[in-house]
């Protein structure tokens, strides 16, 4: 999960993979929540020892059940302006 801050601006996040690994991964500015990034030759081992296929990484954007009302200002503020 990322924040909507996150998805909007972009960031780096640390993902594990299948072999215990962990690979920084940069999300870019305007994710939408349920796409997919694909890690290349990071998933499971092929049949008959052809290399390691594909993972993907589900992006989900967090959106909190509780603000603050300093939080709750600045996001009224962004519907003010469409965002």
């Amino acid at each position: 999960e990322i924040t909507f801050s996150e998805a909007v601006l972009g960031t780096s996040i640390e993902v594990p993979t299948i072999d215990g690994k962990r690979l920084n991964l940069r999300i870019p500015a305007g994710s939408q929540s349920g796409s997919k990034m694909r890690l290349k030759g990071h998933g499971m081992a092929r049949m008959g020892g052809g290399g390691r296929g594909d993972a993907y990484v589900k992006i989900q954007v967090a959106v909190p059940k509780k603000v603050t009302k300093k939080q709750r200002d600045l996001i009224e503020k962004l519907r003010e302006v469409d965002l």
